[in-house]
């Protein structure tokens, strides 16, 4: 399957809302598996609100358990906001790494879609940035023009900025969401997705013969794997 596929989560219940200075984060989930999407994972709430996420205890979601990324997820559900993400298939991350300019600049684009349909109204938006902060500032600028001026990209963001840590734990979550999801549909267990891990290495030629929309062919590792 190609595609992008937006999807919104959760938004405001209150117009009110919309009259105060909001702020945004945006972070991935799944840059490095070789098996399943890659989630672009968004949240916007009120600037006020920020200490609400501090006191749950949002941190970059790697550094955290399952179950504390799965409690605070639905705790963040409770809060005020708009939650939106981007679930970007194999076969798209594919091509732009293969016909195009990379990852860097498919996740930059994801990112300018993000605000354009659901985060525009942010006074500031935070994104933790995979390459250096300018480089990737650059390929964002190119989707977004003058909006750029209320983006803020920043190496490690997803540790040092709140909104970014709670959109990375979303992403996270769902990532983990969509795994199981298609370990259901495909019925093989392939673990992580991610080459380290040996159950996805052992299941990754049955899934290329059975499920082959679900690999990701440009991984320099899938000969090694396979």
């Amino acid at each position: 399957m190609r595609m992008i596929e937006f999807r919104i989560l959760r938004d405001f219940s209150v117009t009110k809302v919309r009259n105060t200075f909001l702020v945004a984060g945006i972070d991935e989930a799944g840059r490095g598996p070789v098996i399943g999407p890659m989630i672009m994972a968004g949240i916007e709430i009120s600037a006020s609100d920020v200490i609400k996420l501090i006191k749950l205890g949002v941190k970059d979601s790697k550094s955290m358990s399952k179950d504390m990324r799965e409690r605070i997820f639905k705790n963040l559900l409770k809060i005020e906001s708009r939650i939106a993400y981007a679930v970007i298939s194999p076969s798209i991350i594919d091509e732009w790494i293969i016909k195009k300019n990379g990852l860097n600049a498919l996740e930059a684009f994801v990112v300018s879609e993000l605000i354009l349909k659901f985060f525009d109204e942010a006074r500031y938006i935070f994104v933790d940035a995979p390459s250096t902060e300018k480089s990737y500032r650059r390929y964002i600028q190119e989707f977004l023009d003058e909006k750029i001026k209320k983006v803020f990209t920043e190496s490690q963001a997803d540790k040092v900025r709140p909104i970014v840590s709670a959109a990375s734990i979303i992403a996270k979550t769902i990532r983990e969401l969509e795994i199981e999801r298609i370990k259901k549909d495909v019925k093989i267990d392939f673990g992580s997705g991610y080459p380290s891990d040996p159950r996805t290495r052992k299941a990754l030629p049955l899934l290329l013969k059975k499920a082959p929309h679900v690999v990701r062919y440009s991984w320099k590792t899938l000969k090694k794997i396979a």
